[in-house]
């Protein structure tokens, strides 16, 4: 039976070109998914382009944030719309979250998600052990912050926040150490793959419903929290680039990208992130241009390297 697949995408502010051309992407490589869109209520155009474009396209939904929440508050934004898709009929069997700075080039990303999920159970699929480059990832960084959130007293992000008992996640914190988590593994937030059953798992055990709608924990990355809920549930971070293509993704933080188009060529990468609304990214887009735009610009020689 073929998996039914939803994608999932949050637009901001300054988006709108980078995400119609992530939408047009996603209906060209994967034309029997589901694509779901949250707005942060944007006056800049990017919504009303958004909705335009999904006028003409019976599985594009698009909803829209009542007031503006912001980068830092994109953890609620994100719950908001894992329940939306959580909530549709039938179920999704996999639902892959991308920012719009990341830029899809290829239509294999479901068949390896698949069959990563086959082999090592429901969790999230993304950029895990490694960095693309090789290098090992490091969150110790991120474990610090969750120290000073489980702080009975303490302050907030915000200089004139005091917080009083412990960050929303404790609870699910002690869980997922039960289940051998290491303090802020994640996997990278550019572009990664849920199983249904554990964005089913997230909905039932109250964790989407709990992220609050200030973010004024030190904690606030939504890759970050994600994963933290998806091992609160005994399920899996796994490393996307290995077998069948170890060179499936190319999704780092933070930018900008310096790898030469001819070796993402010859690693057979499908996905590649962070490509901002810059020369630098849209090179990038052009280079890997579903239909090349001779308006674009050229792929420096950066790039060709």
């Amino acid at each position: 039976m073929t998996p039914r697949v939803a994608f999932a995408l949050v637009v901001g502010p300054g988006e709108r070109t980078i995400a119609l051309d992530t939408l047009n992407r996603i209906r060209f490589y994967y034309p029997q998914a589901d694509i779901w869109v949250r707005d942060d209520c944007t006056h800049d155009g990017a919504y009303d382009a958004v909705a335009e474009w999904a006028l003409s396209d019976a599985r594009a939904f698009v909803a829209r944030n009542a007031q503006p929440a912001g980068f830092w508050n994109l953890p609620h934004t994100l719950a908001a719309l894992f329940l939306d898709i959580a909530n549709a009929q039938p179920r999704y069997d996999l639902v892959i979250k991308l920012d719009t700075d990341a830029v899809l080039m290829g239509d294999g990303l479901t068949a390896h998600f698949q069959t990563l999920f086959e082999r090592f159970g429901p969790g999230a699929i993304g950029s895990y052990e490694t960095d693309p480059d090789g290098t090992p990832r490091n969150f110790s960084f991120l474990a610090r912050k969750m120290q000073r959130d489980f702080w009975p007293l303490g302050v907030g992000k915000k200089p004139a926040y005091l917080r009083l008992g412990r960050a929303f996640y404790w609870r699910w914190h002690q869980a997922a150490l039960r289940h051998g988590y290491r303090g802020g593994e994640h996997v990278q937030g550019g572009l990664y793959a849920l199983s249904g059953e554990t964005l089913q798992a997230l909905k039932s055990n109250g964790f989407l419903d709990a992220i609050p709608a200030q973010c004024r924990f030190f904690l606030c990355q939504e890759d970050a929290l994600m994963s933290l809920g998806v091992k609160s549930l005994g399920h899996a971070l796994i490393h996307a680039n290995q077998p069948p293509n170890p060179g499936i993704l190319w999704t780092m933080h933070p930018g900008p990208l310096t790898v030469p188009v001819a070796h993402l060529r010859e690693l057979g990468v499908q996905a590649l992130h962070p490509c901002k609304n810059n020369p630098i990214g849209w090179a990038y887009r052009d280079a890997f241009a579903i239909t090349p735009s001779p308006a674009a610009p050229t792929p420096s020689a950066l790039l060709a390297r």
